[in-house]
């Protein structure tokens, strides 16, 4: 008896709280708070870095692999890549029936040399199509030169609802949420994992782009695995088998990675477990296979189906004064409980967010 009466009586005070109380939750639509959940904001204040030669050749492979504008062109670059390695091979089968012994040959001009790298391939390309008057876009433009030698770094940024923060030096400084990255293959079978080193604000022209700097780790070290996946799905690495960043190119579009962290393998030494740290917003559901250049901290349009609600910028009908008539003191109460609640439907509505916290009013 004792406790249904203080239940009771908790739940009557609730219901007489949460109905009296002025709710400050964030509203309907707030462009700050879209741009992290669904987009890139970068933060702190920038400094100037001169990119080396060799993470200005990383950095422009990257993107110009990985953007919406050269894709089409990097399928033609493939295909005539392709097509050069089975010239190649033929011509070597044909000298080698026709000369037996043969382990020299000479190639034709066509078929010399190494094939062009796609960022060579693309310059003298897109040169060609400008030439002959050929419709070149404005981003592709800017694109198949190589970017500004001088970049802006950041230490901290969210991305489509993750916070990331950078970690240049420590390598057991990863107790926190915000420093791992992962990407993952389409089909689950293969995982890249690192840290995040640095973040890059590119710059090709009039067109920005975000870029990470990861530490990755390698795939093998010294002839076994350090990438591993066991048999309940759980993935685990040799956490100090770091790729080399020379070689290797250590670049990747925020919109390509999942934040994840590390907890300590019990039953092997050096080896940790990989955990994703979940975004703390779910309104991010498609898959991005290429992403968009824009301008970091540009503000978006609100996304359709977001705006207020049927009852937004109503007011209160409250009947004007005649002959300065008095009214009882309970209808001006009444009357100014409705303005209040009118006035709350029209400040919030909810009902779009699915990460909102639905409140249960008992009578």
């Amino acid at each position: 008896m004792a406790t249904g009466y203080m239940v009771d009586e908790s739940l009557g005070f609730c219901t007489e709280y949460f109905s009296l109380y002025r709710h400050t939750r964030r509203r309907v639509w707030d462009p700050e708070e879209e741009m992290r959940d669904a987009g890139e904001l970068l933060l702190g204040k920038p400094k100037q870095k001169r990119l080396t030669t060799s993470e200005r050749e990383h950095v422009h492979d990257y993107v110009i692999k990985h953007s919406v504008y050269t894709s089409e062109l990097l399928q033609m670059w493939e295909e005539e890549k392709s097509e050069w390695n089975r010239n190649r091979a033929d011509f070597r089968r044909t000298s080698r029936s026709a000369r037996p012994g043969t382990q020299q040959y000479t190639y034709p001009e066509h078929l010399l040399g190494p094939f062009p790298l796609f960022s060579n391939w693309l310059y003298r390309h897109v040169r060609m199509l400008i030439r002959e008057d050929f419709p070149v876009s404005p981003e592709l433009k800017e694109l198949h030169c190589p970017p500004s030698d001088i970049a802006f770094s950041f230490k901290a940024m969210w991305a489509y609802g993750c916070h990331y923060r950078c970690n240049p030096r420590g390598i057991d400084s990863h107790v926190s949420f915000d420093c791992g990255i992962a990407s993952i293959s389409e089909d689950s079978t293969t995982l890249d994992v690192g840290i995040l080193k640095r973040i890059f604000l590119i710059t090709y022209g009039k067109l920005n782009s975000v870029v990470m700097e990861g530490d990755w780790i390698k795939n093998t070290d010294q002839g076994r695995a350090a990438v591993k996946k066991d048999r309940l799905g759980f993935w685990s690495v040799l956490y100090n088998a770091r790729a080399n960043i020379v070689t290797s190119n250590p670049y990747i579009f925020p919109a390509s990675v999942s934040q994840v962290y590390f907890m300590n393998d019990a039953l092997q030494e050096e080896w940790k477990v990989v955990l994703r740290h979940e975004p703390r917003a779910r309104r991010v559901t498609e898959d991005k296979e290429f992403v968009d250049f824009e301008t970091a901290g540009e503000r978006f349009a609100p996304p359709e189906g977001l705006g207020q609600s049927d009852d937004a910028g109503r007011h209160a009908e409250v009947p004007s004064s005649v002959d300065d008539e008095i009214l009882p003191a309970g209808e001006v109460q009444e009357l100014a409980r409705e303005a209040a609640n009118e006035e709350l439907e029209a400040f919030l509505d909810d009902a779009d967010y699915e990460d909102e916290v639905d409140l249960q009013y008992v009578e």
